[in-house]
C-alpha cells in the first residue's frame, strides 16, 4: 500500500526528470550558435591578400561543431587567436549531442584565393604544377580518358 505522500512525490519526481532530460536536448540552439560563431571567426581569420599571408593549422578532431575539425588555413596575424580557439573547441562543444564530423581532405598547400581573399587549402596535382579544387569543395573535373582496349587485350 502506498502512502499519499509517495503518490505525490513519484509524479513530481517524474516531471523533474523529464524536464531535466528535455533541457539537455535544448542545447541544440547553443550548439548551433557556437557553430555559427566559430564559422564566422574562421572566415575572419582567413582574410588575406597574398599567399604569404596564409598559414595552415591542423584542426581539432574533437570539435563537435565540425568547423575546426579538419585542417584549415588562417592569416598569420590571427594565428594565436585561432590556435587558442582550436585547442578549446573540443571542450566548448562537448555538450553537443550530434557532432558534425566532416570528411577531411589530405590537402596541405595554402593559397590566398584572389576573388574571395580567403586563405584556402589546396591539393597539388601533377607534381605541384597545377592546383586542384580547394579542400572544402568537390572535384568537378571530368575523369581522365581511358584508352580503348582491342580484342587481343592491348590498348590502342
Amino acid at each position: 500500500m502506498t502512502s499519499p505522500r509517495t503518490r505525490t512525490i513519484a509524479p513530481a519526481l517524474l516531471v523533474v526528470l523529464m524536464a531535466l532530460a528535455l533541457s539537455r536536448c535544448g542545447d541544440k540552439g547553443r550548439c548551433d550558435q557556437l557553430r555559427n560563431d566559430t564559422y564566422e571567426k574562421r572566415r575572419a581569420w582567413a582574410q588575406c591578400v597574398v599567399d604569404e599571408d596564409c598559414f595552415s593549422l591542423a584542426g581539432n578532431p574533437r570539435d563537435c561543431t565540425g568547423v575546426l575539425t579538419c585542417p584549415f588555413a588562417v592569416n598569420w596575424r590571427y594565428r594565436e587567436e585561432a590556435e587558442r580557439v582550436m585547442l578549446t573547441i573540443g571542450e566548448d562543444s562537448v555538450d553537443c549531442h550530434t557532432c558534425a564530423v566532416p570528411n577531411c581532405s589530405a590537402s596541405g598547400e595554402v593559397h590566398c584565393e584572389p576573388l574571395s581573399h580567403q586563405c584556402l587549402l589546396f591539393e597539388l596535382l601533377d607534381g605541384g604544377t597545377t592546383f586542384g579544387p580547394p579542400a572544402n569543395l568537390p572535384d568537378t573535373r571530368p575523369p581522365e580518358a581511358v584508352p580503348d582496349a582491342i580484342a587481343d587485350g592491348t590498348a590502342e
